[in-house]
């Protein structure tokens, strides 16, 4: 029995072991989260926003209208214009109608003529009227549709303030361009390559299939203005990868954290039958 439970804590001490630096050597990542990028409403105009209320998390459909903008602008000059000659085309046939009810000429076909002309001419200039008139109408009042499907992530304006043209007026979160923000070391970042298949799983959730997407590189990521959650700033020192994962586009879960895995280690399979049980 001494024998064989020397042999038993030998073999306990060698998996161990074997467990210990397989897991070490395994690629993996747990420095995880949920990330999407961010599309922002900008005012296509300058003047007073009308903005629906939209409460932070809100959902919303893409070309969804949330409000709009009201334009100050003083009358056109063309319009101004068309005004002036109504008006002076107007005198013009009352006086030409006059003239043709009192008239004992006996020959009145011009006169007659030139009435029918005037307005004719009143009515296109009418017509004209009515189209800009129709324009203007439009152009004072925008309506604002959202950029995409998504959720409410900010408003940094509100209704009735003034506001110029190319301002910010609600971000909304895509929901549907969700993927895992990874950071790694520099020795599993030069073993990666785009389209390897890796594993995200989530803290206290299931296991979704990813595929490496982008391998970012170290430090600060231009465009981390368009995304939804700016990594913390110890992920600025490491190599960012970015991972797409299908599965996660359907709840949208921002700022889920979890940990990566690369290549499969000696408890995978363990991790595995966990997650099967539902773990």
């Amino acid at each position: 029995m001494k024998y064989l439970a020397r042999i038993a804590g030998l073999i306990a001490i060698i998996v161990a072991l074997y467990i210990l630096v397989g897991e070490q050597l395994v690629g993996t990542s747990s420095r995880s989260f949920v990330n999407a990028e961010l599309k922002t409403l900008r005012a296509p105009v300058a003047g007073q926003l009308a903005l629906r209320a939209l409460p932070m998390g809100a959902r919303v459909q893409s070309n969804e209208t949330v409000g709009s903008i009201a334009t100050n602008r003083q009358t056109p000059s063309t319009i101004s214009g068309l005004y002036s000659a109504l008006a002076l085309e107007s005198a013009e046939l009352a006086a030409l109608t006059q003239r043709a009810g009192d008239s004992s000429e006996i020959d009145s076909f011009d006169l007659q003529y030139e009435i029918l002309r005037r307005q004719e001419r009143i009515d296109a200039l009418e017509e004209e009227r009515r189209r800009l008139e129709s324009k203007r109408a439009q152009a004072l009042s925008t309506v604002l549709r959202t950029p995409s499907s998504g959720i409410v992530w900010s408003t940094p304006a509100n209704t009735g303030e003034f506001v110029a043209a190319g301002d910010p007026v609600a971000h909304f979160v895509d929901c549907s361009t969700a993927f895992v923000h990874a950071s790694v070391d520099q020795r599993l970042y030069n073993r990666l390559s785009l389209g390897e298949v890796a594993q995200f799983r989530l803290n206290n959730g299931p296991t979704l299939e990813a595929t490496i997407a982008l391998l970012g590189g170290m430090g600060t990521r231009e465009n981390t203005e368009t995304l939804a959650i700016a990594p913390p700033q110890e992920m600025d020192e490491a190599f960012t990868v970015l991972l797409s994962a299908p599965g996660l586009a359907q709840e949208c879960a921002l700022g889920r954290t979890g940990r990566v895995i690369f290549s499969e280690g000696p408890l995978s399979f363990l991790a595995d039958w966990w997650d099967a049980l539902g773990g």
